[in-house]
């Protein structure tokens, strides 16, 4: 279950401000989403027959940047009927206007937690499930059941892609500690602030606090593979990796 801090975290201010914030100073947040949707194009090319649109949902969709790189990487010829659910209702407004300019999709916007939204559809009902940094707030064993559900929704022939923050197999201290540099020479370079060592040391720190309060607890890569092989899915593959943050996808 998602933390209700996250929730709040993600109120009207940091909605509105969100895209800058996320593209300026998240570590390989658009890389993330480029990867998550050329993926999506290459394993949905025989979802769409020409009858009926592709259904799909965006799990933790935010203010819909993933949704609507996927829209425009399959194509606008392509229909959809999309749904997209977050628990913050301010950061989907924010999507709204921007899936307003994909006339092909019929989207339905859903301020909920994760597995009740899912849950709600019978099951191998759903083409395309995509999730983008929102997974990594839940415990292993609720990664486990939502990816199980994923499965167990999506039709035969189904494409689950999920991009999040994920440690490698050999994860430990020193490449957290690393990764948190990596991160924030980042932010020092975005921001055009020092980067001396000890104004690095201090945004690593800041950056440590944030991912405690926020809640979270990314899972390995392996640990990730691992549950998608489990649960049933082929084809699974990890088509981009780097410092913490990881895509996996697989196919029912």
């Amino acid at each position: 279950m998602l933390n209700d801090i996250i929730a709040d975290h993600y109120g009207p201010k940091t909605a509105k401000d969100y895209d800058q914030i996320s593209n300026d100073l998240f570590w390989q947040y658009p890389t993330v989403l480029e990867v998550m949707a050329v993926e999506c194009r290459y394993r949905s090319r025989d979802l769409y027959l020409g009858e009926q649109p592709i259904f799909g949902f965006d799990l933790g969709a935010g203010t819909g940047n993933l949704s609507t790189a996927i829209f425009s990487s399959l194509g606008e010829s392509i229909p959809f009927r999309w749904i997209l659910v977050d628990q913050s209702s301010d950061m989907l407004e924010m999507a709204k206007p921007k899936i307003k300019r994909y006339p092909g999709v019929d989207a339905e916007y859903r301020i909920s937690e994760l597995t009740l939204s899912l849950n709600s559809e019978k099951d191998e009902t759903i083409d395309l499930i995509v999730s983008s940094f929102a997974i990594h707030h839940l415990s292993a064993i609720e990664k486990m059941k939502l990816i199980e559900m994923c499965h167990r929704k999506l039709k035969k022939g189904g494409v689950l892609v999920i991009g999040d923050k994920m440690s490698n197999a050999d994860y430990d201290e020193r490449e957290y500690r690393y990764s948190l540099q990596m991160y924030a020479q980042h932010i020092a370079r975005q921001l055009k602030m020092p980067m001396d060592f000890n104004t690095i040391d201090e945004i690593s720190k800041d950056l440590d606090l944030q991912f405690e309060m926020d809640g979270d607890r990314p899972s390995t890569l392996s640990e990730h593979k691992t549950w998608l092989n489990e649960f049933g899915f082929t084809e699974v593959v990890v088509p981009y990796y780097c410092h913490g943050n990881g895509i996996v996808t697989g196919v029912k």
